[in-house]
């Protein structure tokens, strides 16, 4: 029998012991895993794989468009399948995703990884569900908490990936998921307890979800915010800062931590700023930031300052994202509904993850990086008008 090394067993008592921890960790982990490479992933699809800008944009919208068709059969199996098989299988999909490009590296194992991954991160639905439903706290402070591990792992995530393409070569980011992955699912099999969940005998129609104006709203402003913010921030920003700055891979680590540290300190005081602003405020101020940050990249005068500007617009999404997921699923009265409702606010975000990288893609090769900026800041605005229009529907 081949002998456990203290990390594995460090995991298995400390999981045991906490196990709503456990199950934050589990959630940390496949983010972390996601977002490794991300900071590199277009520069490598540019350079080693040749990718034109219309490619690097499908091959990032891939991953949107996993989503799209996952999420809501994924919030389906929440009602059906035990969520900690569901959450089970999604780390292995990820991993399963990570492995694929240092074996067997070309242009479309790039795609089909982004697939796997959007497919992984679809069952983000479940850790959110779930951890509300086992947290002791009130939905909007749980969710705060379960969101902070999405915004620790992909800030974590943003600077570690630059620094490991730095120091070991393109595909270390990869391998380091691989291993990060490993860990959460083995906290997650070991710590995470299945808790019966009382079921209603009533079924979520779909036309039912649809009917609810204030879980339509807060998808369509999250559509449009993402699909701005795939495209840029974590999306041809990339690109843009090696192509007008000549920047490292160090440095795109650094942009995307700017972004991303910026988006996690500010989700994690999330419930604060709505208490304190109230909902329109706190919404519509994050949307109007991250308008400001994506009009002002294409003048941006050096590094500094364009990580300067991610960090801003890192505020406005932690500022509005939060509320806008917590939102979705206030008002339901009966279980059900939060996984559906969740499912369906998450798919339709993904929307945006899917189309807004693959339209910049063609803007860029049509009319240059600058378009496609202002493209961006243009629908972030188109974002912001439509909040403030049916601002009357929401509750709470």
């Amino acid at each position: 029998m081949l002998k456990q090394g203290p990390l594995v067993l460090g995991t298995l008592s400390w999981a045991r012991a906490h196990p709503l921890l456990a199950l934050w960790f589990a959630a940390f982990s496949m983010w972390v895993a996601t977002y490794l490479s991300l900071p590199t992933i277009g520069v490598l699809a540019e350079r080693k794989a040749a990718l034109s800008f219309g490619w690097i944009g499908l091959m990032h919208g891939a991953y949107g468009l996993a989503l799209v068709l996952s999420r809501i059969p994924i919030g389906k199996l929440g009602n059906l399948v035990e969520q900690k098989i569901l959450l089970t299988a999604g780390l292995l999909i990820t991993t399963a995703g990570l492995l694929i490009v240092p074996l067997f590296f070309s242009p479309a194992t790039l795609v089909v990884s982004r697939s796997f991954l959007g497919v992984g991160t679809g069952f983000w639905v479940i850790y959110t569900v779930a951890y509300v439903r086992h947290s002791p706290k009130s939905t909007g402070e749980a969710m705060a908490e379960v969101s902070l591990a999405y915004g620790a792992g992909i800030t974590i995530a943003g600077l570690l990936g630059g620094l490991l393409v730095q120091l070991k070569g393109d595909f270390a980011p990869f391998w380091a998921g691989i291993g990060i992955s490993t860990i959460g699912l083995i906290a997650l099999i070991v710590g995470v307890r299945e808790q019966p969940m009382p079921r209603s005998l009533q079924r979520i129609r779909l036309w039912r979800l649809l009917t609810r104006p204030q879980l339509l709203l807060v998808s369509m402003v999250a559509m449009l915010l993402f699909f701005a913010a795939f495209a840029t921030i974590w999306g041809f920003s990339q690109n843009y800062a090696v192509h007008r700055f000549q920047a490292s891979s160090l440095w795109l680590g650094v942009i995307a931590f700017s972004s991303l540290l910026s988006y996690a300190l500010t989700m994690r005081a999330s419930a604060k700023i709505r208490g304190r602003l109230g909902i329109v405020p706190a919404i519509g101020g994050g949307v109007a930031l991250v308008s400001i940050g994506v009009l002002l990249i294409p003048i941006s005068p050096s590094l500094y300052t364009l990580a300067l500007l991610h960090g801003l617009m890192g505020v406005g999404l932690g500022m509005a994202y939060p509320i806008l997921m917590s939102l979705s699923i206030e008002g339901g009265d009966i279980p059900e509904f939060r996984s559906e409702a969740m499912g369906m606010f998450q798919s339709i975000y993904a929307l945006g993850i899917f189309l807004g990288p693959l339209a910049s893609g063609k803007i860029i090769q049509a009319f240059g990086m600058t378009a496609m900026f202002v493209a961006n800041g243009a629908v972030v605005l188109a974002a912001l008008g439509i909040f403030l229009a049916f601002r009357r529907v929401l509750r709470g």
